[in-house]
């Protein structure tokens, strides 16, 4: 019998591979390919950490000094001291579901806003903050004069009054007419565009109350509100700190940065 050896085959072809040593081959090649990509996204994941204890850095700093320059001045003004969110009483700002700025209001305004964008908008942090919000914020009573029964309707009429309040709010910054006492001229010249480039302002009528620590109500009581039954034993909604105006600034990447981290946490 005939018999062709794998050293005679080989050796008359010396190119010629046998399927193991081509399995063994395509195998080393996937491992590097493994390795490569876990380097790439090892490397992708420390830069998003970076950049997320970055921001994180960043946040605490404006946090910082917001408190400090509101010390300063003597304004009470309290900052949150994870968000920097500044919540301000719709009952000093507004009369009983109006949107017009009292005299109160006014005053508080123009005390605080001036001190908010020294620190917001200086060169250290202007490039950093993208966006201000000013967001109005109700509690679940319905208008004025209807009766506890009409709560069904009374997300989306607080829903137009917070948005309104907002809106006047966020009209007085941008046009009032600011005198040199108060250094308002100064504010005008130094942050008018870059005011306009990151201002936002959004109703939430009702959609994130607070309790009587400030803390925000998780679940927000909707089928009791629509059904009339919401009262001071069904809901630790503090409805007094739920009237309230909000200022919050959003930094560059920080919504993706966020998401990032999250991600992190979980693995």
């Amino acid at each position: 019998m005939w018999y062709h050896s794998k050293e005679a085959e080989t050796s008359e072809n010396p190119f010629l591979l046998s399927f193991s040593d081509l399995m063994a081959a395509l195998l080393l090649m996937f491992i590097l390919l493994l390795v490569v990509t876990m380097l790439r996204l090892q490397r992708e994941v420390d830069v998003q950490r970076d950049r997320a204890e970055r921001i994180t850095v960043i946040k605490d700093e404006i946090i910082k000094r917001l408190r400090a320059a509101f010390d300063e001045e003597g304004v009470k003004i309290e900052v949150d001291q994870q968000t920097g969110a500044i919540k301000l009483s719709s009952d000093i700002l507004f009369a009983t579901g109006e949107s017009e700025l009292t005299k109160a209001g006014l005053d508080t305004i123009d005390q605080f806003i001036p001190i908010y964008l020294h620190v917001l908008l200086s060169p250290d942090f202007r490039n950093e903050v993208t966006q201000i919000i000013i967001e109005g914020h109700t509690d679940p009573q319905p208008q004025s004069g209807t009766s506890y029964s009409r709560f069904a309707q009374s997300y989306d009429y607080n829903l137009e009054l917070s948005q309104r309040r907002a809106l006047e709010v966020a009209r007085h910054i941008l046009n009032a007419n600011y005198d040199a006492k108060n250094n308002r001229l100064i504010y005008l010249q130094d942050y008018e565009i870059p005011l306009k480039e990151r201002l936002t302002a959004n109703g939430r009528s009702y959609s994130e109350l607070v309790d009587s620590l400030n803390h925000r109500i998780q679940v927000v009581p909707y089928s009791l509100i629509e059904t009339g039954k919401l009262n001071s034993n069904s809901t630790n909604i503090d409805f007094e700190k739920s009237r309230r105006v909000e200022f919050k600034f959003r930094l560059n990447d920080e919504q993706y940065l966020e998401d990032i981290r999250k991600i992190l946490q979980e693995n």
